[in-house]
């Protein structure tokens, strides 16, 4: 079922794939996907089967190109403002492409669409993850980037965790890949349609948002937030009002 492609690693490197040159078969109007969900043909026509969604090489791979390596259930905003509900889909944020399952086949999702997400279950937990974009541009990102949404209220506390690809070598000298990551966070001031790059601290929060700075320093007192971790700085931009 999951048939690969070598050229992933390229792709993985850097190099650009379009899905449409390696895909099989175009889904014309009413296909299997649209009939069990339910949906109109011309939402569905532009989505792809594709294979090879695993690297391919003989070289061993450190960390993975995938938020999670499973498939969750989650839904899917076009913008059109449809909605699709309960579809298992799993998240490439290496190359930024989204994969679902359709009958035991694997897809890649081509159609234009502004949200997603899904819920993934850890241990008796389960976490909900969901991801946005159409947001102003910024350094290197476009209003097409996504990013994951961590907490929405006067301002929308959002995350890229960039992955990259790097040749490395073990002591034996044996050549392997790594996935590295690296987190980073932004505010987005909803009613000023402005987003903001902040790092890990109050010095930078309040240097980005200064008309803030006062009932952000208040907050990160009367909560003993230090905004050094994740948790802290959705636990501030949750009561910042």
């Amino acid at each position: 079922m999951k048939a690969a492609y070598s050229c992933l690693i390229a792709l993985a490197l850097g190099f650009s794939i379009n899905a449409q040159d390696v895909a099989g078969t175009i889904f014309n109007g009413a296909g299997a996907f649209s009939r069990v969900m339910g949906v109109q043909p011309d939402m569905m026509d532009a989505i792809h089967r594709v294979s090879g969604l695993k690297f391919t090489t003989s070289k061993r791979l450190e960390g993975s190109p995938f938020f999670d390596e499973e498939y969750w259930p989650g839904y899917i905003i076009f913008f059109n403002d449809k909605v699709l509900r309960d579809i298992p889909l799993k998240y490439n944020d290496l190359n930024n492409e989204l994969y679902f399952e359709d009958q035991g086949r694997e897809m890649i999702l081509q159609t234009v669409f502004k949200e997603f997400g899904f819920s993934v279950k850890q241990d008796e937990l389960t976490k909900s993850y969901f991801f946005r974009s159409g947001f102003p541009a910024i350094a290197t990102n476009t209003d097409k980037t996504f990013y994951q949404v961590l907490s929405e209220n006067k301002y929308v506390l959002l995350k890229i965790s960039e992955k990259t690809v790097r040749e490395s070598k073990e002591p034996n000298g044996m050549e392997f890949l790594r996935i590295t990551t690296a987190d980073t966070y932004f505010a987005y001031d909803s009613a000023a349609k402005n987003i903001v790059k902040i790092k890990n601290s109050i010095g930078s929060i309040t240097g980005a948002l200064p008309t803030e700075k006062e009932q952000i320093e208040l907050i990160c007192k009367q909560e003993g937030l230090k905004c050094k971790s994740e948790k802290e700085l959705i636990a501030l931009f949750s009561r910042l009002r």
